[in-house]
């Protein structure tokens, strides 16, 4: 019991401490594709590192796992680019948050292709999620106008995100039916990286952030980017980036295997609470005491949603 409360708290630190990161880079100047890139490479290497036999069993690869890997590497990659943009650009504290809206997407998922009817304990847990993400980006507690008109274009992308890595998910789990959970992560940790560095993702996300009001290009409500870090603390940025990324999804399978799922995915729900405390503290962002609170209000929301019957 106490290992699986250490791994929780690890896994939600690790996903925390990566959105730190990721915005961070953004911010000296990084592009979302070099930081996608170069991060999921490092998860990939260490994938090798732990066991290597991986790459002896590549021409053994089943078409259809190998195509269900590709289609799900392809789209987790776009939504970690869509994640990367909002992320850096919009408040970590409204940003983090949104997170919430995963499971209220599965939902929908699940009606759409599964036939799935939520309960009344679900659908009340989605409309708590939909009243404190009102709240959370309200106009009237923003700092600036264009500060909020970046805050909701974020929102927005971050939504993009979770629609992109829910979908990739189905996918991702049709692999694992014919394989098992360690080697189509493996696999899984390859594709990404090969994706986010050939750059074919690069362009359908930049396809979606062109959509938004033209996000990914600069404008007069773009937040303006810190001075560019020294190379031996970008590096050391893209390292720390590439161990959280470890951490959280070596931690999450493991606890996937450990108990229900609805459970882990309830308790990973925290961060967002973690994230808006962050954003205040090393980000500067104001509002901490309503956007705690309505943070407060979605992570409950997608507790209910997640544990409903």
């Amino acid at each position: 019991m106490i290992l699986i409360v250490l791994a929780v708290l690890g896994r939600i630190m690790g996903s925390v401490l990566a959105s730190v990161w990721q915005k961070r880079l953004y911010q000296s100047g990084e592009s979302p594709y070099r930081i996608v890139a170069l991060s999921m490479t490092m998860v990939a290497l260490a994938t090798v590192l732990v066991d290597p036999s991986f790459l002896g069993k590549l021409s053994d690869i089943d078409l259809w796992f190998g195509g269900f890997l590709l289609v799900s590497a392809l789209l987790d990659t776009i939504g970690n680019l869509l994640l990367v943009k909002s992320v850096g650009a919009g408040d970590l504290s409204i940003v983090g948050p949104i997170n919430s809206y995963k499971p209220v997407i599965a939902i929908v998922l699940g009606v759409l292709f599964f036939d799935d009817h939520p309960s009344l304990l679900g659908l009340l847990g989605i409309l708590a999620i939909m009243i404190g993400s009102w709240w959370l980006v309200d106009k009237s507690g923003a700092t600036s106008s264009q500060q909020s008109q970046v805050n909701q274009r974020a929102v927005w992308i971050r939504i993009g995100s979770i629609m992109m890595t829910s979908i990739a998910s189905l996918f991702l789990k049709s692999a694992i039916s014919l394989s098992n959970s360690w080697v189509a992560f493996q696999g899984w940790a390859f594709d990404r990286a090969l994706h986010a560095r050939r750059g074919d993702s690069a362009i359908l996300a930049g396809t979606f952030l062109g959509l938004v009001h033209n996000f990914s290009r600069p404008s007069a409500g773009q937040p303006i980017r810190e001075a560019s870090l020294s190379s031996q603390t970008r590096r050391a940025n893209f390292i720390e980036l590439g161990f959280s990324l470890i951490l959280m999804q070596g931690l999450t399978i493991w606890l996937f295997s450990k108990m229900s799922v609805g459970y882990a995915l309830a308790l990973f729900q925290l961060s967002a609470l973690i994230q808006v405390f962050l954003g205040a503290k090393l980000f500067g962002e104001q509002d901490f005491q309503r956007r705690f609170l309505a943070a407060s209000v979605m992570t409950v929301g997608a507790i209910i949603v997640l544990l409903a019957p």
